[in-house]
């Protein structure tokens, strides 16, 4: 989905981090008072992992499209609506 300017909506990007970032710390809270083994470290830790992935993810990938889009069209503003 982009709008007409070419700008990539952030609907899906938001919806997606969301719930990656809502079930990581679903399983973090649920696993808090568990007893301390290896099986439950590793859980906690991927699900650190997958916040760290999404964050980045959420703010690098954008910003890099943003950067190609200035470099492509040679403006400060590659979005903006071009006047007739």
């Amino acid at each position: 989905m982009a709008y007409k300017t070419g700008e990539p909506s952030w609907t899906w990007r938001r919806l997606l981090v969301a719930v990656v970032i809502s079930v990581s710390f679903s399983l973090i809270v649920g696993i808090k008072d568990a007893a301390d083994t290896m099986i439950n470290r590793t859980i906690v830790e991927g699900a650190f992992f997958l916040v760290m992935a999404f964050g980045l993810s959420y703010l690098g990938i954008p910003a890099a499209q943003d950067m190609i889009a200035i470099w492509r069209t040679k403006s400060g503003l590659p979005y903006k609506e071009e006047e007739e």
